[in-house]
């Protein structure tokens, strides 16, 4: 949380991501993803949104009628595709074994495939 009118931190929070970089096998499915591929759970960036907001509202102490905007960055710069209700594409049964649906990790070096 940045304190716009003085250009300084206010709060932060870190979540790490329990499962970590996917590259043995896609989530809840025996498949490994292509040789390469560093993947993460789109669920997990999901939480993360929810959790460090949470953390990081509770840290500043402020009340929130003062907060003007709220910003996340994440350490890749993939597109997560969500359905209405931001639920996670990958969230469906039929979807489970597609790595397009999975986050790129900024360890995913196939840029050519």
């Amino acid at each position: 949380m940045t304190n716009i009118p003085v250009s300084q931190e206010a709060a932060s929070s870190l979540y790490y991501y329990p499962k970590g970089v996917i590259n043995a096998h896609l989530p809840d499915s025996p498949k490994p993803p292509p040789s390469e591929f560093a993947l993460q759970n789109p669920l997990e960036w999901l939480n993360c949104v929810v959790v460090a907001t949470c953390e990081t509202l509770i840290a500043i102490k402020i009340p929130t009628k003062n907060i003007a905007r709220v910003g996340l960055d994440f350490t890749s710069s993939t597109i997560l595709p969500v359905r209405r209700g931001r639920i996670s594409l990958n969230t469906p049964h039929q979807f489970r074994e597609n790595t397009q649906v999975c986050a790129k990790s900024w360890k995913h070096h196939t840029a050519q495939v």
